[in-house]
Order: C-alpha cells, then structure tokens, then sequence
C-alpha cells in the first residue's frame, strides 16, 4: 500500500524498457560488493518488527489499554493518516538524506516509541505513541524498496525484489509466532510487546558490523 502511495508521485520518472533476463552471478556480486546483504539482514529484523505490529495492535490495545472496539477502529484510520504524511514528509527529503538513512531513521524511531510502549498505561501517551509508530512505519516501507531499486541493475531488479519478497514472507511467520510464544509462555501480553522493540534493536546490528558502506 505505502509504496503504491509512494510510487504514484514519481511515474513521470518511470519509462518502460524491453524485458531482460537477470543475471544472477552479476546480482550476486552487487549484493556483495553495494553493502546489500547487510540491508537484507537489517531488513529481516525490522519487517519482523513491523509485521508482528500489525498482527498485535488491535490487542496491545484493547487487554493493556482497555480500548473499545470504535476506539480501535479510529486508531486504525488515523494511523494510516499519519503513515501517509510519512511518506510525503520523509520522502521528499529523501534525496537529500539518501533512502538507506532514511531506513534507519524510521528503525530508531520506531524502536524508541515501541520501547517506551512497555512502560505507559496512559491511554493518551498510547495514541500519540501510535501515530508516532504510523508516522515511520509508511517511510520504512516506501525506502526499503527504493534502497533496492537504487542500487540494482534494472535487468536484475526481478530477481532482487525477490529475494526481498522472500525475506517479507519468512518475516510474516516469525515475528508474530515469537510475539505469541513469549504471550504464551510469560502470561503478559506486555512481556510480548517487548519482543517488537527487540527485533528493531536486532535490525541496527549489521549496520555497526559492516565494512561495506552503502550510499543510497
């Protein structure tokens, strides 16, 4: 959703070009060589984060603020809203701070708000934490994707965006099944919202690790 959002403001950039098929040994090299497989890393811990918010928001909010069924439902919309005004805030100044630090402006963003989630009870400091959280997570989408097409090849951005759609599926399973596990075993929904700002945390590390810089 966020980057058909994203996307539809730059079409007049796109033009379309004859089909190519990949090279996958020439992929494979730029992934090394570009500092992509650290991204992809960063990007299997932060998506994890992000999925495991969207499975568990109507719940964090309903059992630890006591939120009403309409009350959600609101909070929903004006999440979208914020995730929107993301977009068009932190993607017009994409070019100027690059798309890979704007990733990693939105995993610090969200593992702060997501941290102090843990610690409120206030009903208040919870929706304006959850915009906060919908403000980044339409940024990180949109950049993530951008991150790839900047740095590959258009003939090999096929098999690249499918590598990253791979690495989306595992991050549908994972995250939410640790968010569950932890519900589970710790009898605290609250104990489960941790596993979130742990995984963002998880998705700095490669960053600090890497000797390939990446200038995207």
């Amino acid at each position: 959703m966020w980057a058909s959002f994203f996307g539809f403001f730059h079409l007049k950039n796109f033009k379309l070009k004859s089909f190519q098929l990949p090279n996958v040994v020439e992929l494979v090299g730029d992934l090394q060589a570009k500092g992509l497989i650290t991204f992809l890393i960063s990007y299997f811990f932060f998506n994890n984060a992000v999925i495991s918010i969207f499975a568990f928001a109507s719940m964090f909010a309903a059992f630890l603020f006591e939120m009403s069924e309409a009350q959600i439902l609101f909070l929903g919309i004006f999440i979208n809203l914020f995730g929107i005004f993301g977009c068009l805030i932190l993607g017009k100044n994409e070019d100027k701070f690059g798309s890979l630090k704007t990733v990693q402006m939105c995993i610090i963003g969200l593992l702060i708000s997501t941290a102090i989630l843990f610690f409120i009870d206030s009903v208040l400091i919870f929706w304006i934490l959850a915009l906060l959280i919908g403000f980044f997570v339409g940024p990180i989408q949109a950049s993530s994707r951008s991150v790839i097409v900047k740095k590959i090849k258009a003939q090999n951005q096929l098999v690249a965006f499918s590598i990253y759609s791979m690495f989306g599926n595992l991050c549908s399973i994972l995250g939410p099944f640790l968010v569950g596990l932890t519900i589970d075993l710790s009898d605290s929904i609250r104990f489960g919202l941790l596993v979130i700002p742990i995984f963002f945390a998880f998705a700095l590390i490669p960053y600090y690790f890497s000797r390939t810089k990446i200038n995207v």
